[in-house]
Parts: structure tokens; sequence; C-alpha cells
């Protein structure tokens, strides 16, 4: 009887030791499958914010030139204005986070991306542009998103977090125009 009640006292031991490790590797795979994402810094979004922004307003003002398609050029009128008065707001929204807002200027790939659009023409620089657009926007609603969701409570969170429909409307908006050709 003696033996009888160690084993069975043993046989439970053993099974919420069992029960203890594979809670333990659920655990486990649970972190494993869902990564965190990597704060963003103050100081990373604005740079990069102002940088896709300045790209966006001259991407659309080289559009609004030489697009062949009235959608397009209407879609590029209508970015300038937006990304024009998200300018102004981006500003603000530096300031008040005590920064300073770095100046407008494209990087070497951007620069060369609007060099090579400038050598199409018609049909070819619409799709081009569009192409371009459906990059830079899911770039841009990417690096909102990220900042939006790891940043502390601030000016410029309130700006990722307010400019965030408004980026996916125009990525909503590229892709459909994109679709149709």
């Amino acid at each position: 009887m003696h033996k009888t009640v160690i084993l069975a006292v043993s046989a439970l031991a053993l099974t919420a030791c069992g029960q203890q490790a594979q809670t333990a590797s659920d655990d486990a795979a649970s972190e494993i499958a869902a990564p965190q994402v990597a704060a963003m810094s103050d100081a990373d979004f604005v740079a990069a914010a102002a940088n896709a922004n300045h790209y966006e307003i001259a991407l659309s003002q080289l559009a609004a030139d030489r697009a062949e398609r009235e959608d397009v050029k209407a879609l590029a009128a209508m970015l300038l204005e937006n990304h024009n008065s998200t300018a102004q707001q981006f500003v603000e929204a530096v300031a008040a986070a005590d920064m300073a807002a770095p100046s407008p200027a494209l990087d070497t790939g951007q620069s060369d991306r609007i060099n090579n659009l400038r050598n199409n023409s018609g049909e070819s620089f619409d799709d081009a542009f569009l192409d371009t657009q459906v990059e830079v926007h899911e770039d841009a609603v990417q690096i909102f998103e990220r900042y939006a969701t790891t940043a502390p409570t601030g000016p410029l969170r309130t700006f990722a977090e307010d400019n965030l429909p408004t980026l996916r409307a125009h990525l909503e908006r590229v892709q459909s125009l994109e679709n149709a050709t």
C-alpha cells in the first residue's frame, strides 16, 4: 500500500512537471511568434517624416506638370495640397516637441528616381509615377504606424496618429489608379 501511494504521488508530480514544462514552452513559443516592434526615436521619426513628405511634394510637382492621364494629374494636385498642409502641421509638431525641423532634402536614391521619372513621358510616366507612389506610401504608412504605436504620448505621436488615416487613404487611391491601368 505504501508503494502504491508513493507511485501515485510520483506520477502526479511528474504530470505536474510535464504540464509546467508544456506551459513554459507554450509561453516561449508565443513570445517568439509575436516579436515586439522596436521603438523609433523622435529624431529618427522627424528625419524620416520630413524626408518622406519632401519626396512626396517633389514627385507630385513633377506629376502635375508631366502626367498624361487626368486622374493622375488630379491625384498629383491632391497630394500636393495634402502634403503641403502636412508640412505645416509637421513644423508645428516638431516645434511643440522642442526640436528643430530638418531642412528639406532628397537622398541620392530619391533624386535618381525623380530624374528617371523625368525621362519618361505619357503613359510610361503615369505608370512609373503610380508605381513610385505605391512604394512611397507603403513606406510612409509603415513609418507612421511604427512611430504611433511605440512613441510616448506627445505632439509628434499625435501628428503621426492624426496623419495615418490620410496616408492610408492616399495609398488606397494610388493603388486603385495603378490597378485601373
